[in-house]
């Protein structure tokens, strides 16, 4: 029959704080909306990620897949993402307050990709440091 179109659903207002990782993945910070619904009023505060680095150019220039059908999960666009840091698509209004991405090794992907992310405060992770 004619199911009704479901209504994607909503993600705002969210604050992470005081977080520390180490021996992590490839996949960094995932924030990611779709196209004319974003994640809205997200706050990233007192993060430190330890990432292993080893990205390649490659992998710099790959393009994630919309993928608007797909569980949000971490994993949905496989081990690794363009950039080393954040990653964030159609987001709304995003706050980055001492957040820190340290990679273990050179990592020729950017720290940073931001597609269609509007009002987001400088961040820390230009400051990212290379052991």
């Amino acid at each position: 029959g004619n199911q009704p179109k479901a209504t994607p659903g909503k993600l705002s207002d969210v604050t992470f704080q005081s977080v520390s990782a180490k021996n992590i993945g490839l996949v960094g910070i995932l924030i990611n909306g779709i196209p004319g619904h974003p994640v809205e009023a997200v706050t990233l505060e007192n993060v430190h990620l330890e990432l292993p680095g080893g990205g390649t150019a490659d992998a710099a220039k790959v393009e994630l897949p919309e993928k608007q059908a797909d569980y949000p999960e971490y994993s949905m666009f496989g081990k690794t993402i363009p950039a080393y840091g954040i990653y964030a698509r159609h987001v709304s209004n995003v706050k980055f307050r001492n957040v820190q991405t340290n990679v273990l090794k050179h990592d020729a992907r950017p720290a940073t990709i931001f597609i269609d992310v509007k009002d987001a405060t400088p961040a820390d992770f230009d400051k990212a440091t290379h052991q």
